[in-house]
C-alpha cells in the first residue's frame, strides 16, 4: 500500500489485507505503520502491546506533509523499532543498526529521551515564534507598501495642479509640451505603482507559504507522533529559516525603496515662451525604509548582509575533492547541491543520475535515463529533481532518492540548460530558439526567443537569465523579454559551458578549454579566473553554487573528480 500526503486517496485496512479482506481504513497507527478499519482499531486499542500507541484519524495521516509522513518508527534494513538516536547523523536506529550501520558511532541515545516533550519543546516554539514573526514582517511590509502608492497617489494629484495653474498663465504654446510632461508623469508615476504591487504580490506569495506552515505545524502537534515531530522539526526549521532569508533578501532590494515624485520646472517657465523646449522632469525618488523586520535569532545567525565584497576580494577554499567510482567512466554534464548536503552529478554520455555525500561516500547510480539524452538537473525541492531531455525533449520530473520518475513534461524541443525558481522552471529549447517558462505541472507560462544553437547552459537570478555561447566564447545575460543587457568575451575563458550566480549576483562560469573558471562581475564589465589547474581542477564542464551552503561545485568532464569550494 503506498503511503503518502502528497493527495489524499483511500486507503485499506493493512491488518484486513494480511488476511485477504478488503476493508477502508478510518484510523493511521504511526507505530505499526498500519491503517486500521473501525473492527481492527477496537482489536488494537484493547491489545496489551498496542494500547498504548497513539492512533490518529486516516484524514489527518492523508494531510501530513511528506517530510513528517516519510519518518518511519520501524528501520526499512532490519524491521524492527527504532530505539535509539544517532546524533552523528541525525538518524533514528534500531538495536541492530547499533551493531553495524551505526557500531562506530559514539553519539547514540535512548529514543524515549530524545523526543519527549518535543511537542512542548522550546525549539519548536521557536521555530512557531519565528514563523509569526515572518508573517508579521510580511504583513507590516505590505501596509508600507500599500501606503507608499497613496502617498504617490497624493503626489501625483498635488503635481497635476501645479502643471495644469502654470497651463493656465501661459499661452497656447505650452498645449504641446504639457501633454508630454503629463504623459512622462503618468508613466512613471505607474511604473513606480506596478513596481510596489509587483513587490506586493510576491509579499503576499510569502505570507501563504508561511500561513502553510503555521498550519502543518499546527496538524503535527496535534495529530504527529513525538518522533515525527522531531525529525520533522528539521525539515520544518529550514522552510522557516529559508522563508526568513528570502524575506530579508527581498527586502534589501532597492527596489524596496520608498519612492516619492519630484517635477523640477525649467527656469525660464515664466519668461519668453519661445524660449521654452520642455515643460519640466518628472523623477522618482528613492529612499531607505524606515521599518525594521523581527527575526528570530536562529534566522538572524543564518542570513549575513555584508557589504557586496569586490570582484579581488572573492576567495575560493578547498573543502572537499570528491572522486567518482564506476566502471563505464564518466562524462558529467551537471552537478547540484542539495540543501540537505548530498551531491547530485548527471553523466550524459551514460544517461544517468548519481549521487553520493558530500564527503564523496556512498556513491550510487540514482536513475537511469537510458534513450532519453539528459543534458542538465535542476533541483525543484530535495525530493524532486527535474531532468531535461534533449532525444525524447521533454522534462523528466524525478523523485530522489529512489529515482522513480515522477512526472514527463512534453515541450517537443531540444531540452538543453535548465533553472528552477518558485515553482517555475525555465529551459533552453536549441532548436526552437526559445527559452520556455513552464510551472511543474506542465502549463507553459511564457516563451522567451533568443536564437542560437550554441546557447545551452543557463541560470536564472533576480529575473535575468545568464547563458554560455560554447561556440564563440562568449556569456550573454538578458532581461526576461529576450533583451541582451550584456555581452561577455574574453580570451581567458574558452569553450565555456556550466554557468552559475551568487547571492550578490557574481557569475562563475566554466571553461573547458581554457582549464578554469572564471569569476564575471554582476555588469558584466570585469572578470578574473578564480580557479584554474593549480587548484587540481582539470576541464571543468559542469559547475552548481548553492545559494544556501555558499558552496561552489566544480565537476570535471571526464574522469568523475569533483571539487567543493567554500566561498
Amino acid at each position: 500500500m503506498e503511503k503518502s500526503s502528497s493527495t489524499v486517496r483511500s486507503v485499506s485496512c493493512d491488518v484486513c489485507q494480511r488476511r485477504s479482506i478488503s476493508k477502508p481504513a478510518t484510523k493511521w497507527c504511526p507505530h505499526c505503520e498500519d491503517g486500521l478499519c473501525t473492527d481492527c482499531h477496537e482489536h488494537h486499542g484493547a491489545s496489551r502491546s498496542t494500547a498504548n500507541h497513539h492512533v490518529i484519524q486516516i484524514e489527518d495521516y492523508h494531510h501530513f506533509p511528506s517530510y513528517v509522513a516519510s519518518v518511519k518508527h520501524r528501520c526499512d534494513i532490519h524491521k524492527l523499532e527504532h530505539e535509539f538516536y544517532c546524533t552523528s547523523h541525525a538518524l533514528p536506529c534500531c538495536v541492530d543498526c547499533t551493531k553495524d550501520v551505526h557500531s562506530s558511532c559514539l553519539e547514540l541515545k535512548p529514543l524515549h529521551d530524545v523526543v519527549k516533550d518535543v511537542k512542548s519543546s522550546n525549539h519548536l516554539h521557536e521555530i512557531e515564534r519565528n514563523l509569526s514573526d515572518i508573517v508579521d514582517n510580511i504583513v507590516k511590509l505590505t501596509k508600507e507598501r500599500e501606503e507608499n502608492v497613496s502617498k504617490l497617489e497624493v503626489q501625483k494629484t498635488k503635481h497635476i495642479q501645479t502643471i495644469t495653474h502654470m497651463r493656465e498663465i501661459i499661452n497656447d504654446h505650452l498645449d504641446k509640451i504639457e501633454g508630454t510632461v503629463l504623459e512622462d508623469l503618468s508613466r512613471k508615476h505607474d511604473a513606480s505603482k506596478v513596481l510596489i504591487e509587483n513587490l506586493i504580490d510576491k509579499l503576499n506569495e510569502r505570507k501563504l507559504k508561511a500561513n502553510a506552515i503555521q498550519e502543518e505545524i499546527s496538524l503535527m502537534k496535534e495529530a504527529a507522533s513525538n518522533l515525527q515531530n522531531f525529525i520533522g522539526m528539521r525539515d520544518l526549521e529550514k522552510k522557516v529559516n529559508e522563508e526568513g532569508k528570502t524575506l530579508v533578501i527581498l527586502q534589501e532590494d532597492e527596489n524596496f525603496y520608498n519612492s516619492d515624485i519630484h517635477l523640477s520646472y525649467s527656469e525660464i517657465l515664466s519668461s519668453f515662451t519661445d524660449k521654452v523646449s520642455v515643460f519640466g522632469d518628472v523623477l522618482v525618488q528613492t529612499s531607505p525604509r524606515n521599518l525594521s523586520l523581527i527575526l528570530g535569532k536562529r534566522i538572524q545567525s543564518q542570513i549575513v548582509l555584508p557589504k557586496v565584497a569586490g570582484i579581488e576580494q572573492i576567495k575560493m577554499r578547498l573543502q572537499q575533492k570528491i572522486k567518482l567510482k564506476n566502471s563505464k567512466g564518466f562524462d558529467i554534464s551537471s552537478c547540484e547541491i542539495l540543501d540537505h548536503g548530498k551531491l547530485l552529478f548527471l553523466d550524459w554520455k551514460h544517461e544517468r543520475l548519481l549521487a553520493c555525500n558530500i564527503d564523496g561516500s556512498e556513491s550510487r547510480v540514482v536513475a537511469d535515463f537510458t534513450g532519453n539524452g539528459p543534458f542538465d538537473i535542476t533541483c525543484i525541492a530535495d525530493d524532486k529533481i527535474a531532468v531535461s531531455a534533449r532525444t525524447s525533449k521533454m522534462i523528466i520530473l524525478t523523485e530522489f532518492p529512489t529515482g522513480k520518475i515522477i512526472k514527463k513534461i512534453n515541450v517537443n524541443g531540444e531540452c538543453f540548460g535548465i533553472d528552477h525558481k518558485d515553482g517555475k522552471m525555465l529551459v533552453r529549447l536549441v532548436n526552437s530558439g526559445i527559452f520556455l517558462l513552464i510551472d511543474v505541472a506542465g502549463k507553459i507560462i511564457s516563451r522567451v526567443r533568443f536564437p542560437g544553437d550554441r546557447l545551452r547552459y543557463l541560470t536564472w537570478y533576480m529575473d535575468k537569465i545568464y547563458c554560455t555561447v560554447t561556440g564563440q566564447n562568449t556569456v550573454i545575460c538578458m532581461n526576461m523579454k529576450g533583451s541582451e543587457i550584456w555581452t561577455y568575451r574574453n580570451v581567458q575563458l574558452r569553450e565555456p559551458f556550466g554557468i552559475a550566480t551568487d547571492t550578490n549576483g557574481f557569475v562563475y562560469v566554466a571553461g573547458r578549454a581554457s582549464n578554469n573558471v572564471v569569476l564575471i562581475a554582476p555588469d558584466g564589465r570585469s572578470s578574473r579566473v578564480i580557479l584554474s589547474d593549480r587548484d587540481g581542477i582539470n576541464k571543468p564542464q559542469a559547475l552548481y553554487i548553492s545559494k544556501f551552503r555558499r558552496q561552489l561545485l566544480v565537476c570535471d568532464k571526464y574522469d568523475g573528480s569533483s571539487y567543493l569550494f567554500d566561498f
